[in-house]
C-alpha cells in the first residue's frame, strides 16, 4: 500500500466547501458565570452567594471572582457585577436579597415605588414575617399578619400592595394625611374599595396601631357614589366644609342649560347658587 492510499484525505468532501476547525467547549468556570450573569440580569445586577452555589461557585470561587474586579459584594451574601449601575433600585434590590425571599418593600419605600408621592424609596424600609428572633431594626419591620396576598411586584421588586401600604402608612403618619393618601389611590386606581376592606379584614384586631383610623377612613367612603379628590386642594376644601358643618356641595358637576354643556366645575350646591372653583 504507497503512501496515497494509506493516509486519509484532507481534500474537502464537498467541492468548494472548506471544513472549519471546531470551536473549543468554554472552560467550566465560564458556564455558571453566564448562569449568574442571566439571574443578575433580572436582579438589577445582583446575586447572592446562595444563587452561586447553585450555580456552581463556592465561596472560594466568589473570592477570586471578585479579585478580578468583575464582581464586588455589595451587603452580607449579596454580590454585583461591576459593570451594574448603582441605582436606587438596585440598593433596594440588594436589601431584599439579604433580608430572604419573603420580604418585600414596605411603608415609605413602598409608597415611592407605588407612586404615592412625597416619599422616598431609600433607605429601604423591609417587612417580613416575624420570627421570635428578628433583631430591632429602624428600617425592617415584621408582621405576624403578612402573606404573599399583601405582595406585588414592581421591576423586579416585591413591594407591599397599595391597600396594605396604606395600612401599613397609618400607624406612622396622621390621619389626615393618610384619608388623602387613601384618595389619591382609589382616585388613580393604585387601589379600590374592595382591595381595603380585604385588607382591612386581615389587619383588624385589638392593639393594632392605625386600624381605627383606616376603619374610619374606608367607612367615610362606603358610599357607592362616593368619588376620591383629585388633588389636596380639594381634600382640604371638604376638610373645611366638614369642620364647620356645611352640606350639600358636589364634587366635579357638569353645568348645562338647555342649549348644551356649559362645563365642569370642582364644586356647586345642590340647593344654593353657588359655585367653588378650587
Amino acid at each position: 500500500m504507497d503512501d496515497a492510499t494509506a493516509r486519509p484525505s484532507l481534500a474537502p468532501t464537498h467541492p468548494g466547501r472548506v471544513p472549519s476547525a471546531l470551536p473549543e467547549p468554554p472552560p467550566r468556570a465560564r458556564r455558571p458565570r453566564a448562569r449568574l450573569r442571566q439571574l443578575a440580569a433580572d436582579q438589577h445586577g445582583l446575586f447572592t452567594s446562595a444563587q452561586a452555589q447553585d450555580a456552581g461557585i463556592d465561596r472560594h470561587g466568589l473570592r477570586r471572582w471578585r479579585e478580578t474586579g468583575e464582581i464586588s459584594n455589595v451587603t452580607r451574601g449579596v454580590w454585583s457585577f461591576a459593570s451594574a449601575p448603582a441605582t436606587e433600585r438596585r440598593a433596594a434590590m440588594a436589601v431584599l436579597l439579604r433580608e430572604g425571599d419573603d420580604a418585600a418593600l414596605a411603608t415609605s419605600s413602598a409608597a415611592a415605588l407605588l407612586g404615592f408621592g412625597g416619599f422616598a424609596l431609600l433607605p429601604p424600609h423591609v417587612m417580613r414575617i416575624r420570627s421570635a428572633r428578628d433583631p430591632k431594626s429602624r428600617t425592617g419591620h415584621t408582621s405576624t399578619r403578612f402573606h404573599a396576598g399583601h405582595v406585588t411586584v414592581i421591576d423586579a421588586l416585591r413591594v407591599t400592595t397599595s391597600a396594605r401600604t396604606l395600612f401599613d402608612l397609618a400607624a406612622r403618619l396622621h390621619p389626615e394625611r393618610v384619608a388623602r393618601l387613601t384618595d389619591r389611590c382609589l382616585s388613580l386606581r393604585l387601589t379600590t374599595y374592595r382591595d381595603l376592606l380585604a385588607v382591612l379584614d386581615d389587619l383588624q384586631g385589638r392593639g393594632r396601631p392605625g386600624i381605627q383610623a383606616m376603619r374610619a377612613i374606608i367607612e367615610a367612603r362606603s358610599d357607592p357614589d362616593y368619588r376620591p379628590t383629585d388633588s389636596n386642594l380639594e381634600h382640604r376644601f371638604e376638610q373645611i366644609l366638614r369642620d364647620h358643618d356645611v352640606r350639600g356641595f358636589e364634587r366635579q358637576v357638569v353645568l348645562g342649560d338647555d342649549e348644551g354643556v356649559i362645563g365642569r366645575v370642582d364644586y356647586t350646591h345642590r340647593h344654593v347658587p353657588v359655585v367653588a372653583e378650587i
